[in-house]
């Protein structure tokens, strides 16, 4: 399948475990038609400890992330980049105001050129939609734009390779993301879990504080 798009499960808390576990042909909404798959994904936040009780909560999060492959898993600290420079800025890549594939390869900051032609495709579509979407504050209102490109370039390895060998059908990348702080997700890092989301990605996001630590930089649903 040349094309794919991610559709976000409306799921109650206590089908996440299943959902995770379940590759996207199992799951309720997918559907391939036209050279197109559509992939229902989970994108969803729990809050605080349930009854208090730690040791369960502990062993809740082991079941997600130990012994998965495909489990990206992160602990306070979310790196979004490598820190390297982008000197392409967002408007030298666009046409008629969307995301033009080859001036974006073409740009000096691509370095994705070792994947797949379908891959990089891929990736460059769901940047494109970002930049679209309305789900993200300021975003073509006020500057939020000019942060896709610094993430787009500065994917985290992990995160490439799982990029890389996803299969559409089959089980998807996730990311396992857990907040015990009281540090709010900056711009860029809205940007990069929105992104993934947009690919294809599984995230789940716990937040033990019950915080809002994750909110900031969304537009309200």
């Amino acid at each position: 399948f040349r094309e794919a798009k991610a559709v976000v499960l409306n799921a109650m808390y206590e089908e996440f475990d299943v959902i995770w576990m379940s590759e996207l042909n199992l799951r309720t909404g997918f559907n391939t038609s036209n050279n197109l798959v559509t992939m229902p994904v989970l994108f969803a936040k729990v809050c605080g400890v349930k009854d208090g009780n730690k040791k369960e909560y502990i062993k809740e999060i082991e079941k997600f992330v130990r012994g998965n492959k495909d489990v990206i898993f992160f602990k306070d600290i979310f790196p979004f980049t490598a820190n390297m420079p982008v000197q392409t800025n967002i408007a030298m890549v666009l046409t008629n105001g969307h995301i033009d594939k080859e001036k974006l390869k073409n740009s000096s900051d691509f370095r994705y050129n070792y994947l797949r032609d379908e891959t990089v495709d891929h990736m460059i579509e769901k940047l494109d939609l970002l930049l679209h979407a309305g789900v993200i504050k300021g975003m073509k209102k006020s500057g939020a734009e000019n942060t896709l490109l610094p993430v787009f370039f500065n994917l985290h390895k992990q995160v490439i390779n799982a990029i890389q060998k996803f299969d559409f059908t089959k089980t998807n990348p996730k990311i396992f993301y857990i907040n015990t702080t009281e540090n709010i997700l900056t711009l860029e890092q809205t940007v990069l879990l929105q992104y993934l989301s947009f690919l294809g990605f599984d995230i789940l996001i716990y937040v033990p504080t019950g915080y809002n630590v994750i909110e900031k930089h969304f537009e309200k649903k």
